[in-house]
């Protein structure tokens, strides 16, 4: 026998949780490839939790491209106050809308921790949100139900909920609202 064969190593603690997770990072992959994905898997559903307003929200994140910090927009005259004006979006315009103005037909005034959420849509579209919170893995939306709390003019947008950390909250449905913004029409 080699000397390699016969040395012991051992691992501490910090790498043997490496290793671990590691082990489990395989297992996992196996069952992917191999067809058998576990019922946890199948029953998790991916949002990016935001504020509006004061409101939090979740925004599915397979409708989301990606998140900007707001860019430098290009006005457009004659239009609502919601519609902020164009962005370059690596050599393409993107429309950028103020998603608290749109719903509540006014505009939050405190601005400074706001973000540009790029829809996957035809056509994209940037929605100003108020804040973005972070990614969350949860239990699939449901009907709503009269536990949540929203406000009027919110609450036509609201798809359904689920619920983090015990507390029910609203999944704002993009499709509506991306049909309503590309499809506003001057009066």
């Amino acid at each position: 026998m080699s000397a390699l064969s016969e040395t012991h190593v051992t691992l501490g603690k910090q790498h043997q949780h490496a290793f671990e997770l590691l082990l489990d990072y395989d297992a996992r992959a196996q069952a992917v490839a191999s067809g058998q994905q576990t019922r946890e898997m199948q029953s998790t559903w991916f949002g990016l939790q935001i504020k509006l307003g004061k409101t939090p929200l979740l925004l599915p994140q397979q409708q989301l491209t990606e998140v900007l910090s707001p860019p430098v927009l290009t006005p457009i005259p004659g239009t609502p106050a919601w519609i902020l004006g164009l962005a370059n979006h690596y050599g393409q315009l993107l429309p950028v809308i103020d998603l608290y103005g749109f719903v509540f037909g006014r505009s939050w005034p405190d601005a400074v921790n706001s973000r540009v959420i790029v829809t996957d849509s035809e056509p994209s579209v940037g929605l100003v949100v108020t804040q973005l919170e972070h990614s969350v893995r949860t239990t699939p939306p449901v009907a709503k139900e009269a536990e949540l709390e929203l406000d009027g003019e919110l609450n036509r947008w609201i798809s359904g909920q689920t619920h983090i950390l015990g507390s029910p909250i609203g999944v704002l449905e993009l499709g509506p609202v991306i049909e309503a913004v590309t499809h506003w029409k001057r009066n």
